[in-house]
Formats: structure tokens, sequence, C-alpha cells
């Protein structure tokens, strides 16, 4: 019988550490035993990349994790049984997951994810994650710090952190629950900007096609470092958030920042609290993935508030801000133009 029909006492520690579900100490427990061995190592991915697909695949909806596990391990692995790991190219990885597959996989393109043990025994993988239009994601780091990512987003970590540093790299829009680890800061490396934590909870805007960075703090502290000018290190407190005009490289403090309505994408809205309608429009191309063009400056500095559903049309929004903001807009496949 193949190990995959079932699970066993390492699988189940496994599900709980991956669950959130773990201890302190059961936490510890299980770090010491994926860094006993490189074979303990490989299994802990093996059953990490099962675990992804089966939160991300709408054919395990309506079944417990357990029984999704152990079926995503079937499928998976039963046409793998006789065969050794190696590297796999996209394709590769979608024949062999079947029904999985592009639909709801969100592009969870893992980059040399299967290396092999044999021929390097220090190298390490990284993941490379790219959530679709439209979709949020939760995942969780190896150093059990949890990441929410927000539409068009994409990070990069490595499969294990080495070194004197946790560092991971964004290009979209994520919150970070870090787990605090005093010897081994972590870094989020964006396009201009680096933020260095010790373990805390707050929010990046960070597209590298956008003019603003934004970088909100909810509980703990946070150094942000901007990457043109090594001696702009600023320190900052629960409740602030650090606005960068990338355009005119200026950089804004805001305190006492609503942190209800920060967290409020993460459920699947989209919230607006006294912005620009140049910001909220920025915002809404990058959700959309629609490029904005405001033929009229007038109209820039409109007020917006509002709170709306993720699912809704983008025509939806700028109508309802239409009602009480006069201006016409057009929108094509890829632009968004206000006049």
């Amino acid at each position: 019988m193949s190990f995959i029909k079932y699970i066993s006492m390492d699988d189940i520690q496994i599900l709980k550490y991956l669950k959130g579900e773990t201890t302190p100490q059961e936490k510890k427990m299980f770090l010491d035993w994926i860094d006993e061995s490189d074979e303990n190592m490989a299994y802990y991915r093996n059953i990490r990349e099962l675990w992804d697909m089966s939160l991300l695949t709408g054919d395990y909806t309506n079944i417990n994790n357990e029984e999704a596990f152990i079926k995503i391990k079937s499928e998976i692995f039963d046409k793998q049984e006789n065969e050794k790991p190696r590297r796999r190219s996209i394709p590769g990885i979608l024949i062999n997951i079947g029904k999985i597959a592009a639909v709801a996989i969100i592009a969870i393109l893992v980059s040399q994810y299967f290396y092999q043990i044999n021929e390097n025994k220090n190298y390490v993988g990284y993941n490379n994650i790219e959530v679709p239009i439209g979709d949020r994601v939760k995942i969780l780091l190896p150093d059990g710090s949890t990441v929410w990512l927000n539409s068009g987003t994409r990070i990069s970590y490595p499969e294990k952190f080495t070194g004197d540093q946790r560092i991971v790299t964004l290009n979209g829009e994520a919150q970070f629950e870090v787990t605090k680890n005093e010897k081994k800061p972590f870094v989020v490396e964006t396009s201009h900007h680096s933020v260095k934590v010790l373990g805390t909870v707050f929010n990046v805007y960070a597209y590298n096609n956008s003019d603003l960075f934004e970088a909100t703090l909810l509980e703990g502290s946070i150094w942000l470092e901007n990457k043109d000018n090594k001696q702009e290190i600023i320190k900052m407190r629960p409740g602030q958030q650090a606005i960068f005009d990338k355009a005119t490289h200026k950089m804004i403090i805001h305190d006492d920042i609503k942190s209800d309505n920060l967290a409020l994408w993460i459920s699947g809205y989209f919230s607006f609290d006294k912005i620009k309608f140049s910001e909220m429009l920025e915002r809404l191309g990058q959700y959309y993935n629609k490029k904005i063009e405001i033929r009229n400056s007038q109209i820039s500095d409109y007020e917006c508030t509002g709170k709306f559903k993720s699912g809704e049309p983008l025509e939806h929004i700028l109508n309802v801000v239409n009602v009480s903001k006069p201006f016409k807009y057009k929108i094509t496949e890829k632009h968004i133009i206000i006049y």
C-alpha cells in the first residue's frame, strides 16, 4: 500500500502546523524535526505543496482538510510512485495535478520547488507566488509567519530561511503577521524600499508599476529604508502610515490610521477613507488590472470615502462615486479613461 493513502503521525503534525494549531512547544519541536534531516525537509516540502493546492481548488471545499489532503495526495502521487524527485516545468505540474490545475491554483509557480538532494546539500529553492486579479490568498511562511496577498500581488520567499535575516520580495499588497525572532530580523524587499521587523503586524502596498509606496503599522514596530537614499530610515509606531510618492520622492507620515478599514481587503472589501480620487483610481487600477488615465486634472483631488465588495464590477464602483462627484469615464479592456 502506498503511503499516500493514509496520514501518518508526521502528517498530523505537519497539518497542525500548516493550520496554525500547534502550541509554541509543538511548533518548536516540529521545526526541530524538519531540521533533523534532508529527508524530513524534502517530505515537508511535498506536503506543503499539496496543502496549498487543497486550499486553492474548489473540488475539495465540501470536505474537511484532512480528507482533501488524502485525496490530493492520492491523485498526485499515485502517478509519481515510481519516479524520483526532479525539477518540474509548469506544464508538468499542471498535467500531474489534473482537476486541481489552473482554475484556482493562482499560478503558484514554485520555482525549482523540487530539488535534487543528492546534487547539492546546501541548495535552497524559492517559492514564487502570483495571485490572479480579483483573488486574495493567505500563505504560511517557513518560519510560521502568515501573509495575506491581495489581487495581482507577487511574492518570492525561500523554502527555508537561512543566514541572519528572513528576506521576502514583494510586488503588490500584503499584510504580514511576523513570527518574532530577535536574532533573525524579517525583511520585506520592494522596488524602492525595505521594511525591517523582528515580529509584528503590518500592511505594505508596493506594486512595482505604481507611483505609490505605502506601509501601515498595526502592531509592534518597523523600520523603513529608502533604497535610493540609504540615510533615510524611519522607525514607525502602531497606528502610523507612511506614504511615499515615487514621482516627487516625498515621504509623508500619517498618525492614528483606522486599522479596521485597512484590513477590510482581507475580508473582500475595498475601503476608502477620505482619499484623493486619483489615489482611489490608482488602487482600483491595480486591483482590476487597468491602466488609469485622468484627462481632467481638476477632478484628481476629489475626496472619496466608501466601501465596496471586491467582487463588484468596476463600473458599479465608478457609478456610485459619480453620484456625488461629477465626471465621465470610459473603460476599455486595459484602460480607465477619466475626463
